[in-house]
């Protein structure tokens, strides 16, 4: 992940073929051998944690929505730690671990991502819009607050969601 605070690297992915789309990449990663599998789907998963926690409108409206980057992250550490546990390393280290429970929880840990990048902007009226919008997806109390904070009551939890 501090790969993605710079820069020059934030968004690449692999500079042989910049526009190959992300869905193929997985796939492709998916078909390599242990360690370059191993490298191509923590690379993925950390771009759409990055991308998804930090900027979700920019996906808004895009043929791949931020569904989308959630379920793929998730796919692709869960590729990860597969592919640490079939190393000849202990198959229950920290790291098959780490990586299972990122799978796991990763709309959660977009959502983290979320309240942190939430926390350095202010609220504007422009942005609310963004903040419900996150809200809906991820029903969280700390956007919830926000909202009613902002005087908007949002709709209570909607039990068939997931």
């Amino acid at each position: 992940m501090c790969l993605c605070s710079e820069s020059e690297t934030a968004f690449s992915l692999d500079r042989e073929d910049p526009e190959l789309p992300l869905s193929i990449r997985f796939l492709r990663a998916t078909a390599k051998g242990t360690r370059e599998k191993l490298q191509d789907c923590k690379k993925i998963g950390d771009f759409c944690l990055f991308l998804s926690g930090f900027f979700p409108e920019s996906v808004q409206g895009k043929a791949a929505d931020l569904d989308f980057y959630i379920a793929l992250g998730s796919k692709a550490y869960l590729n990860v730690e597969a592919s640490l546990r079939n190393t000849p390393s202990n198959p229950e280290d920290c790291f098959v671990r780490m990586f299972r429970e990122l799978s796991e929880r990763f709309p959660e840990f977009v959502g983290l991502y979320m309240d942190v990048s939430e926390r350095m902007r202010t609220l504007t009226d422009r942005n609310i819009m963004d903040v419900y919008g996150k809200y809906l997806l991820l029903r969280s109390r700390r956007y919830e607050r926000i909202l009613r904070q902002a005087g908007i009551s949002p709709p209570p939890p909607n039990p068939t969601r997931h």
